[in-house]
């Protein structure tokens, strides 16, 4: 993630896209534990400038996913944590009794190119790289959009081939229920593809999932296309098509 972070930076110098076109990220933190994502990428990537007038010392946890640990913020060694980065989850305990909101500047939703269109989001899913084996793991992934996108729009990549969300779970490469948290009710929540009954079928917008795989050096790609609106005739296109796709799995 961190080379996708520096090629969307000169990508965005490139087209003129930073400054003048810089954005406001805004970011609630409930009282208690937040799972959280950067909507935008942030032009200034340091937690204290990102989560400026937080507490982060001993509350901001980040996930090492090629060591399968976590990592927390030390005002004291800040460079052990690194940046805040477009597509990472992390962990933030707000300990007051208040909300929180906290702001930052980052490039435009997406970072669209010249023609405004968003690009897709690769997120690196390592899985543990210490323990001998080619078994996966746990991935903290940031929706890594300013929007919610749908489950059913997700791809998966070995580097070899690429699978849909459905094909990626049959095919053994990741667990079909992703964990989310609700910080507003303290409880987790789960997302995932309609097939598998999850609470929700899309990623919110700010939010941290908890992605199991069982494969290591994986991607998830996430597309920008917004979660369709309810009753809509696209959100009928999507049953229909994500119906046939099964009807044509089992013949």
């Amino acid at each position: 993630m961190r080379i996708l972070l520096a090629l969307l930076l000169c990508a965005a110098i490139m087209t003129g896209a930073m400054p003048a076109l810089a954005a406001t990220a805004t970011i609630v933190l409930h009282p208690g534990d937040n799972w959280i994502a950067a909507p935008l990428v942030p032009l200034n990537p340091a937690p204290t400038e990102v989560f400026a007038g937080c507490a982060i010392d001993g509350n901001l946890t980040r996930f090492d996913s090629s060591t399968g640990l976590p990592v927390l913020y030390r005002a004291s060694d800040p460079s052990a944590f690194a940046g805040i980065l477009l597509g990472d989850g992390y962990k933030l305990r707000n300990p007051t009794t208040s909300d929180i909101t906290v702001t930052y500047e980052g490039l435009p939703d997406g970072v669209p190119g010249p023609d405004g269109r968003m690009s897709d989001m690769w997120v690196s899913l390592p899985g543990n790289q210490s323990d001998g084996l080619d078994a996966g793991g746990t991935t903290w992934v940031g929706q890594p959009f300013a929007h919610d996108t749908a489950v059913a729009g997700m791809l998966f990549t070995n580097g070899d081939r690429v699978l849909n969300s459905y094909d990626a779970v049959e095919e053994g490469w990741v667990d079909p229920l992703w964990t989310g948290f609700d910080a507003s009710t303290q409880k987790t929540f789960t997302a995932g593809l309609s097939q598998f009954h999850p609470d929700e079928t899309w990623f919110r917008v700010g939010h941290m999932y908890e992605i199991v795989t069982h494969r290591d050096n994986l991607a998830i790609i996430i597309g920008p296309t917004p979660v369709p609106e309810p009753n809509s005739l696209t959100t009928l296109a999507l049953a229909l098509g994500t119906g046939f796709a099964l009807l044509r799995r089992k013949r």
